[in-house]
């Protein structure tokens, strides 16, 4: 009798794990595996792509809409390479430098900047393996000042001060030309106050604006002397996207 039920009893935990085993073949089956292939991070400086280790500790998402905020997966070291399985349905990857804020990111010469990036959609059918390659870009608006020689000769002081909407400031002083201010975009526009002092100790102080900046945007600013005795500040304004 005993050993009959040991028999019995031994052939319902077969049955159970045969079950198991070919239920679990079949959620697989009915899975696709998506894998982060490669990772592109744009220089702002250059403009050039540099190698995915330099993102290696960047966030990444998986999202089902590239605009909504999605399931943290881990870093880009952690992630990249490996297979994600998952069910079938469309799918984005989404890199960050880190994980963005409501607070507006404070302008700076020296922070490293904000980038971020989102994988083409991957629609995951069953069974099928597909790779997924980001591109991230920078998100910060990127300014720089520079002044002719005539308007550094008459003004050997100088600075032009940048405060966003939220009221944080940004200070170019003296010779500017290898600075670039880094911004947040979404801190409305920028006013700018120029303040220039020239060999008699005489200061003038003159203001322009920066209007609805868009990340990826670099404003190149070069001031002038007016041609004529006019106090109108003269500036060229050159915007491109890098």
């Amino acid at each position: 009798m005993k050993r009959n039920i040991y028999f019995l009893f031994v052939t319902v935990m077969i049955a159970l794990l045969s079950s198991s085993c070919q239920q679990q073949e079949k959620e697989n089956i009915e899975k696709g595996t998506v894998r982060l292939s490669d990772i592109l991070v744009t220089n702002h400086m250059s403009n050039a792509k540099v190698t995915t280790t330099d993102g290696s500790d960047f966030r990444v998402e998986l999202r089902t809409d590239p605009q909504i905020p999605g399931e943290y997966l881990g870093t880009v070291a952690e992630i990249e390479g490996k297979d994600m399985l998952l069910n079938v349905g469309a799918y984005y990857i989404y890199v960050a430098s880190k994980e963005l804020s409501d607070t507006f990111i404070a302008p700076s010469f020296t922070a490293a900047p904000y980038y971020d990036g989102v994988s083409e959609e991957v629609f995951v059918k069953a069974g099928v393996t597909y790779s997924a390659s980001v591109i991230c870009k920078i998100r910060n608006t990127k300014i720089g000042i520079s002044y002719t020689d005539a308007y550094k000769t008459k003004y050997p002081t100088r600075s032009v001060t940048f405060t966003t909407a939220s009221g944080e400031s940004l200070v170019f002083s003296g010779d500017t030309e290898t600075q670039f201010g880094l911004f947040d975009p979404r801190d409305g526009g920028y006013t700018a106050v120029v303040s220039a002092t020239d060999v008699d100790n005489k200061t003038i102080t003159q203001t322009f604006m920066i209007e609805q900046p868009q990340a990826n945007e670099f404003y190149s600013i070069s001031i002038q002397l007016p041609s004529s005795t006019s106090a109108t500040l003269v500036k060229s304004i050159e915007k491109s996207t890098f």
